[in-house]
């Protein structure tokens, strides 16, 4: 009703207006069709605008729910890499602690095969904790691959490192090298996953 006010307002409908003569009656009734016509488009103008306003209104601010999804996906991959970075820490923590007590340690003698026993006992109870905390990360289905070599790196670490037991003093420098060569294995396959990881922060930036 506002705007066919406004048409009447801004369109003067009495005859004098437009220099006629009195009107018929016929040509009185067909002033409010008029009226009608120029409110019909005064709303059809209005609702073009307001659509336009709406689409430019989207177009620039953009989904915020893919925002909001891409803003938890990015944190999700932020606290995976702190996590992962905390167990890698504790794994090459414990390698160098056990690399040093057997470079201290005479392979040949049984006194030190002895005192080998409870620092590889330890070893091997951090790596079996690093693997237990390592596959309960939320890993994307893409680093499934390394995450499955690195765990088994892990395993295969902590079963050497258990055998000490039923080495013999003669055995010993030989098992020594395999934990060794084992544990490098299990780093070198924590650095591609690291890598991976890398890549992954550098694509989201």
């Amino acid at each position: 009703m506002a705007v066919t006010a406004q048409a009447q307002a801004a369109l003067p409908l009495e005859p004098s207006a437009w220099g006629v003569g009195p009107a018929t009656a016929r040509s009185r009734r067909g002033w409010p069709w008029a009226a009608a016509g120029l409110a019909g488009s005064g709303i059809l103008v209005a609702a073009i605008i307001a659509a336009t306003l709406i689409v430019s209104g989207g177009a620039v601010s953009g989904d915020p729910t893919q925002a909001r999804s891409s803003s938890g996906s990015s944190a999700g991959q932020d606290a995976l890499a702190r996590g992962y970075s905390s167990l890698v820490e504790r794994y090459r923590t414990a390698d160098r602690t056990w690399k040093a007590q057997a470079d201290r340690s005479d392979a040949g003698s049984a006194a030190a095969a002895e005192a080998l026993i409870r620092p590889s006992v330890q070893f091997a109870d951090v790596v079996d904790q690093v693997d237990h905390d390592l596959v309960r990360l939320a890993w994307p289905a893409s680093m499934q691959v390394d995450v499955n070599a690195l765990e088994a790196g892990l395993a295969t670490v902590s079963g050497d490192l258990r055998s000490i037991g039923g080495q013999s003093v003669s055995s010993m420098p030989q098992w020594v090298s395999n934990v060794v060569a084992v544990a490098a294995q299990s780093s070198a396959e924590s650095d591609r996953l690291t890598r991976h990881l890398d890549g992954a922060a550098e694509t989201r930036s």
